[in-house]
């Protein structure tokens, strides 16, 4: 996937939802429309790290991305294939370190109303992860998707690394 082929994705998806006009599907196609919608981040040969709908900080092998596409529930490394899907709250940041694979991630709850935070990774390599919050500290298993859910208190600084 490239930045052009997203980009294009886009057009024909926003073509599709609102270019119809039958109410009875409105809903359905919004949210397909907002399922779909997601900050991509790229490695752009010529002018090097690029973000849709996000900013992005490029620091030796730590690439930081603050998503700013308004539903911060998606968000797409296009070149290490590592996406993360929040069912509930939004992303703030997220830091992944390319040379060890490990993510950080700032979560937060702009509605008052989450009280767990339910996280999917996908793109890391299959085996044991340490999930480490503030106050607690436990181990998962992953194998194409690494899934765990947190309450929101402890969801502002998350930190998944290969466990050892």
């Amino acid at each position: 996937m490239n930045a052009v082929a997203s980009i294009e994705d886009w057009g024909r998806l926003l073509d599709w939802t609102w270019n119809r006009r039958s109410l009875p599907h409105y809903g359905h196609r919004l949210k397909v429309w907002s399922t779909k919608l997601r900050p991509d981040v790229v490695n752009d040969p010529s002018f090097g790290w690029i973000g849709y709908g996000c900013r992005v900080e490029n620091e030796a092998n730590e690439v930081r991305v603050f998503p700013k596409d308004g539903v911060r529930k998606r968000l797409l490394i296009v070149p290490d294939k590592l996406q993360v899907i929040l069912r509930r709250g939004e992303i703030k940041s997220l830091t992944f370190d390319r040379r060890t694979s490990a993510v950080s991630l700032q979560i937060e709850d702009t509605t008052g109303m989450v009280k767990i935070v339910s996280v999917t990774i996908e793109g890391l390599e299959p085996g044991e992860y340490l999930l480490r919050t503030e106050n607690s500290e436990r181990r998962t298993r992953g194998s194409e998707k690494l899934g765990f859910e947190v309450p929101v208190e402890e969801a502002n600084s998350l930190h998944i690394s290969r466990a050892e």
